[in-house]
């Protein structure tokens, strides 16, 4: 694992994950295998019927449903990826820089590895594929 406790690779978090799954999966084993606490009286517990299982929300305004809005199709759609960006907190990220690192040919087709910088704490690898030119795929 990493140095720092507060972070992990995703291959990691991907272990721990199905370590944690499989740990899970057999705690029900132990738990059936160990006898029940006596002495409480169930009847202290509240039953599913004692319970009010409604919630009533009322009805948001639909300004934005297609049947109650007052423009074109377009300006609809505008406003609806208006709002969604507006409610998931989305910004347009900033355009990005893309570098060459390296470029081989292999069987025939051209490889290059590419990275591209998305912002200061993210970078990722891409891979362009170019066939030779004249033949069939």
């Amino acid at each position: 694992m990493s140095t720092d406790n507060r972070r992990c690779t995703r291959r990691e978090f991907g272990r721990m994950f199905v370590i944690g799954a499989g740990a899970l999966s057999l705690a029900p084993r132990f738990v059936k295998a160990q006898e029940r606490p006596t002495g409480i009286d169930e009847s202290i517990f509240v039953r599913s019927d004692e319970l009010t299982l409604r919630a009533l929300q009322n009805p948001g305004r639909r300004s934005l449903s297609f049947s109650n809005f007052a423009g074109t199709r377009d300006e609809w759609r505008d406003a609806c990826k208006a709002k969604l960006a507006e409610l998931i907190g989305y910004e347009a990220p900033s355009p990005g820089t893309a570098t060459r690192l390296r470029k081989i040919k292999h069987a025939g087709v051209t490889i290059e590895a590419w990275l591209m910088t998305v912002g200061d704490t993210l970078s990722m690898p891409a891979y362009l594929l170019i066939p030779a030119t004249g033949g069939n795929p």
